[in-house]
């Protein structure tokens, strides 16, 4: 096994282990295994393509100071649950980071990175921050769709529409809980997409066109459920709730195509 192998194994390790204690209560290990897979697709995808991407890279031999700096926080994420796997993470593509000259390496690290760390900040924010963050959620839905549907009144996480009923947003159905899945998506397809390539600088510019994209679709589907209540039924579990999930992806992958082809197009600009 090669240096590179060994990183993207391990990493692939604590991936797992963190969705996997998050499926444990009240489920046998097999079971808990199979859906730490099925429901949490996007993280699995990006967990896949920042192995691949470091699999892939030049290899280097394995030393047992990369073997010490990798087993440890494995094994603390195999045997803790919550949050700690994902903080163990953090640290595990730290230290990589800083042990690798590898720009190839260090993209996929960075993904990595904010994967761990986007699972800690949501979870915390969640149970601290809700009521405000969902307050503020209500609040970007009427600014965003007051020019279609002009009477929408907001009280706390509550959206009122005239003529309509109310819609009480939760932390799972919020703007803010799609947000982070869909600049990671879309990172991790622009890392895949650039192939050897470097995604190059600006990134984030990119990425915050996803989050804004991401927040314009989901407040239109809030108010839009605050309408009616057969439409809130299409949109929150029928046919609707479908088609939303499908247009967030295809504009993460729109935006990651859009990325990765201006890097390259640089790139050959530069060369």
């Amino acid at each position: 096994m090669t240096r590179n192998q060994y990183i993207g194994a391990i990493a692939g390790t604590i991936v797992f282990a963190a969705l996997l204690s998050t499926s444990l209560p009240g489920r046998d290990f097999l079971s808990a295994g199979f859906h730490a897979v099925v429901d949490f697709k996007v993280m699995w995808l990006c967990t896949l393509i920042a192995v691949w991407r470091i699999s892939s890279a030049s290899t280097r031999r394995l030393r047992s100071g990369d073997v010490i700096w990798g087993s440890v926080p494995a094994a603390l994420a195999a045997v803790t649950a919550g949050l700690w796997p994902w903080l163990f993470l953090s640290v595990f593509a730290a230290v990589f980071l800083v042990r690798t000259d590898q720009h190839r390496v260090h993209q996929a690290l960075y993904l990595l990175l904010a994967l761990a760390v986007h699972e800690t900040v949501v979870t915390l924010c969640g149970e601290i921050f809700a009521d405000i963050l969902l307050s503020l959620d209500a609040l970007i839905a009427q600014l965003l769709t007051q020019w279609f549907v002009p009477e929408v009144l907001v009280s706390g996480a509550t959206l009122q529409v005239a003529g309509g009923h109310s819609v009480v947003l939760v932390w799972g159905c919020s703007s803010l809980s799609y947000v982070g899945d869909m600049m990671l998506l879309c990172w991790a397809l622009a890392l895949f997409l650039a192939g050897e390539g470097s995604l190059g600088r600006g990134l984030w510019t990119w990425l915050v066109l996803v989050a804004g994209i991401t927040v314009a679709l989901n407040s239109m589907r809030l108010v839009f459920m605050a309408t009616d209540a057969q439409i809130y039924h299409l949109l929150h579990e029928g046919a609707g709730a479908m088609a939303f999930r499908i247009t967030l992806l295809a504009g993460a992958v729109g935006v990651a195509w859009l990325q990765s082809s201006h890097a390259i197009s640089r790139s050959r600009g530069v060369a």
